[in-house]
């Protein structure tokens, strides 16, 4: 018997056991398929969600007839940027640190006042260093870094819901004091969280970098990697170092791996994986060079930045990573890039690790451009690297206007006639503010800075929306475009600080 000879409901049943690519392809072989496709509701849900690059959650009891609807208006929301409603929050005091996830909105000094629909923080008493948080798990870890003789690292592990003990923690915080052999005073630190591991990158004089993990749960210390291993003696050396003076920033992939930004020329992303239970060193498993450089050409910074009941949420594969890129002449002429990565590249390099056991050096032509879209514009780009630029598939970019670019695997799925396939047109271009679908590759000049012409074909949907005020930083989420006014006039100026007399400084805007 023939699968096409089963009843409808049978098919169906047998459908929903392929992965969405194998289930597209099904749908196309005969004209029976695809109106099982079409008309079943959980398959056609299935491929709406592979389409706008989410996953199920799997904890909704919702139709799932209610939840592609869920999803069309989800979509139509981002595509056209119509806002159902947008809130002026109402803050005061000097900030200097943001974040925003899932929701929850924190600064790290005042109390948060109430933000929609937006969670309410108390103040912690005192002001970290540095904060992450992660409301999936009700997790605020919050850093404080006291040097007098010594260098201790304390991390507070709070519920973000009260403030108080988190409760799968052993312990209320972690205390770490940084070794003396080729401890540097810390100019800036970072945390970040991936389920039950949190990192600390800190940065410090003479590219003094440090990379720190913990499992936050049993409070054990997972690696403490220093730059400056070179200096150590022979005993505490690393057997295989990941972090050199090189090396300027840090951010998760998975929960048991990461990527470092490497400035050496020509600039890579290294992949690096860890044991997330066990005390080990990290190491790398694979190098992505960025493009060729022209002589007498460096690379002067990069930096990577990974993104209520919901029935659905971002596809983990489907995701994308932004990295900030400085080059710089022999003149000392700089110019500046954003270049967009999807994970997949990222998975793809943790894989053939896991077949073949051995580091890969992987050149920028056999994995850029069809895994990552450059975009080059100078001084028009954001002038803080900021982490919630990016989240998920989507890309904000806070040009003349609010432009949102989406790289989902349906990015340039159903352009209607108000938007145009367009390869002539660039993310910043401010003479262009319709929605437009690219979906051909882009050349970006080599100018003085590459060796060639470097060319990328990552597919994305851009769309722009006007605001009466200028916006230095954007932060976004699931549902959410959080813009940091324009406040110029603050000394010294940072578009990340509030005064007490800006109290109109932060912008929501709920999709």
């Amino acid at each position: 018997m023939r699968l096409t000879e089963l009843p409808i409901e049978l098919i169906a049943s047998v459908l929903g056991f392929l992965d969405c690519p194998t289930l597209l392809k099904a749908s196309q072989t005969n004209h029976q398929l695809h109106d099982v496709v079409r008309q079943d509701p959980s398959l056609r849900y299935a491929i709406e969600l592979y389409a706008d690059g989410l996953a199920d959650n799997g904890t909704s009891n919702m139709l799932f007839s209610d939840r592609i609807e869920m999803l069309a208006r989800r979509r139509k929301a981002w595509r056209t940027l119509n806002w159902e409603h947008a809130h002026l929050p109402k803050y005061s005091g000097f900030c200097t640190a943001y974040e925003l996830v899932s929701g929850v909105f924190m600064k790290n000094l005042d109390p948060c006042q109430d933000l929609a629909e937006l969670h309410e923080m108390r103040a912690m008493g005192w002001q970290p260093r540095d904060f992450a948080i992660d409301p999936t798990q009700d997790l605020g870890i919050f850093l404080r870094i006291v040097e007098n003789h010594t260098q201790v690292i304390v991390l507070h592990l709070l519920t973000v819901s009260t403030s108080k003990r988190h409760p799968q923690a052993q312990s209320p915080a972690i205390f770490y004091t940084i070794p003396s052999v080729g401890r540097l005073p810390i100019e800036s630190a970072f945390l970040q969280i991936a389920g039950d591991v949190v990192a600390l990158f800190t940065l410090g004089d003479h590219d003094s970098h440090r990379l720190l993990a913990w499992n936050w749960t049993t409070g054990s210390l997972l690696f403490d990697i220093d730059s400056n291993w070179s200096e150590l003696p022979h005993s505490l050396r690393p057997k295989q170092p990941v972090l050199g003076k090189s090396i300027v920033d840090f951010a998760f992939l998975t929960e048991r791996s990461f990527v470092l930004s490497d400035r050496g020329s020509p600039g890579s992303l290294n992949v690096c994986v860890f044991d997330g239970l066990n005390p080990g060193e990290p190491h790398c498993v694979a190098s992505l060079l960025l493009p060729p450089l022209a002589e007498g050409v460096e690379v002067l910074e990069v930096g990577a930045a990974g993104s209520d009941e919901r029935p659905f949420s971002t596809d983990h594969q489907a995701r994308i990573h932004l990295v900030h890129i400085t080059y710089v002449s022999k003149e000392r002429v700089s110019y500046r890039v954003l270049l967009v990565v999807h994970h997949r590249i990222y998975l793809k390099c943790l894989e053939d690790y896991r077949r073949t056991g051995t580091y890969t050096a992987v050149p920028w032509e056999q994995w850029g451009p069809a895994n990552s879209r450059l975009i080059g514009s100078g001084e028009r780009l954001p002038r803080f690297p900021w982490l919630r630029y990016v989240h998920g598939t989507k890309l904000v970019l806070p040009a003349v206007s609010i432009r949102v670019l989406d790289f989902c695997r349906g990015a340039c799925r159903g352009v209607g006639p108000s938007a145009t396939a367009c390869e002539s047109v660039a993310p910043f271009d401010a003479e262009y503010d319709a929605p437009f679908a690219c979906s051909k590759p882009s050349i970006t000049r080599c100018m003085w800075i590459f060796a060639k012409d470097v060319i990328t074909s990552l597919p994305y949907f851009a769309v722009s929306k006007s605001v009466p005020f200028a916006l230095h930083a954007l932060l976004m989420d699931e549902d959410r475009i959080l813009g940091i006014k324009d406040i110029s006039e603050v000394t010294p100026p940072s578009p990340l600080t509030i005064t007490r007399e800006d109290t109109s400084g932060l912008h929501l805007f709920c999709i």
